[in-house]
């Protein structure tokens, strides 16, 4: 009589759950499912931004979250939003004024607060629980930039703080991304967005801020009454 191999039942027995794990993913977001997201990363300032002679701002970080409401399995319609923080290229630095005279940027840091509304189209991924997806938005943009400076003259150090506001300006972004949905709720994701803040170049030097987003997060469907 032939006696079941231990290491082979072992094997479908974990297959098995992997299977059951994914069949719930697989499936698409139904219509009418609201999706919350959370997320965390990094900005890459470029452009006028990240120019030296401009902002000269430096990869920094960002988090936020949005909502979707699926208006069909490939359709979505949200708002987001972000906090988003970089440091000045020249913070740290000090500046030998001459005759033991310095000027030192001791911290320079800009915030970039952003809200908008956007559109996603996910691409259609049969039998698997991947689903990429484009996003196109549009929202408004506030950056600020504050400091804190030391100058040292006759040996005397001086220190003084300052801050300046771009306004609140309209923007827009592109994006792509992918969510992984772990069970039929909840959904891992990774998405990178380009950012472009209008700017009045008479007041700051640039007609636009650029930079791109680049995060994960974790999203919860919320699934429509039966």
């Amino acid at each position: 009589m032939l006696r079941p191999h231990p290491t082979r039942n072992r094997s479908l027995a974990l297959v098995a759950a992997v299977m059951a794990l994914a069949a719930p993913a697989v499936q698409a977001a139904a219509p009418k499912t609201v999706v919350i997201h959370v997320n965390g990363g990094i900005n890459l300032p470029t452009g006028d931004f990240k120019n030296e002679n401009l902002l000269d701002a430096r990869t920094g970080y960002q988090f936020g979250g949005g909502i979707d409401y699926m208006l069909t399995e490939k359709i979505a319609i949200g708002v987001d939003g972000s906090f988003n923080k970089n440091k000045h290229g020249a913070e740290g630095d000090t500046l030998d004024l001459g005759l033991g005279d310095t000027y030192r940027l001791d911290k320079d840091r800009f915030t970039t607060l952003q809200a908008g509304v956007h559109a996603k189209w996910m691409f259609p991924m049969q039998n698997s629980p991947i689903g990429p997806y484009a996003l196109i938005g549009l929202g408004a943009y506030r950056t600020k930039e504050a400091w804190t400076e030391t100058y040292t003259l006759s040996g005397t150090a001086t220190t003084s703080s300052g801050e300046y506001s771009y306004g609140k300006r309209i923007g827009g972004k592109l994006g792509l991304g992918a969510d992984y949905q772990v069970t039929e709720q909840v959904g891992i994701g990774l998405e990178g967005d380009y950012n472009f803040i209008s700017q009045d170049k008479a007041r700051t030097g640039s007609s636009s801020l650029q930079y791109l987003g680049v995060h994960a997060g974790v999203s919860f469907n919320v699934m429509p009454k039966k």
